[in-house]
């Protein structure tokens, strides 16, 4: 008999019940998954390879930075080939 532990991490919208899961892809394919739920269904689903997912993470965040901030100007970063394999 064998056993499989799942982290996932949710994140909220306290007011409308929606959240957003991220973990691995429940396939086993070391993918990032991305879940939208609400109480009934999947809303959107996306699964990225470990490396795409932390550059989507980067332009998430540098985009946040730039809604908030107007002004500030975010660099482009050269990604190397081996840093998002």
């Amino acid at each position: 008999m064998g056993f499989t532990m799942e982290t996932m991490h949710e994140i909220w919208d306290d007011n409308l019940g929606e959240r957003v899961e991220v973990g691995p892809d429940r396939e086993g394919l070391d993918l990032v998954e991305l879940r939208l739920r609400d109480d009934e269904s999947i809303r959107a689903h996306m699964a990225f390879p470990v490396g795409m997912a932390r550059l989507v993470a980067s332009a998430m965040l540098a985009c946040a930075e730039e809604l908030e901030n107007p002004l500030v100007v975010v660099q482009p970063q050269k990604i190397e080939k081996e840093s998002y394999e």
